[in-house]
């Protein structure tokens, strides 16, 4: 017997909050964003206007959340986020998360 996931039994709403649970992906991909990030606000490339941020496939908006996280960002920020799952959309657009920026 395999311990191979096939297609038809795989399913991400199930298998991702054990992965998210035993691995520190999130921190790392969130240090390197806000790092970005920050050298694009020190170039201020839209002057003093809000920066806008798009997270595609945003889940529950806990990675966003965390990429923003301690940036101080004056003007602020717009963000714009969308999943396909509707539970995880609608939790973005109520704010919801286990996160909260220091800027939004």
């Amino acid at each position: 017997m395999s311990d191979e996931i096939t297609l038809a039994e795989y399913r991400y709403e199930e298998i991702y909050p054990s992965f998210k649970a035993g691995t520190d992906e999130k921190e790392i991909t969130a240090d390197l964003n806000r790092r970005f990030i920050r050298g694009l606000m020190q170039r201020r490339p839209v002057g003093n206007l809000p920066l806008k941020v798009a997270d595609i496939g945003c889940g529950p908006c806990d990675t966003i959340l965390m990429y923003l996280q301690g940036l101080d960002f004056v003007p602020g920020f717009i963000i714009r986020a969308t999943d396909f799952s509707a539970e995880y959309a609608a939790q973005g657009s109520s704010g919801k998360s286990n996160a909260s920026p220091a800027a939004t």
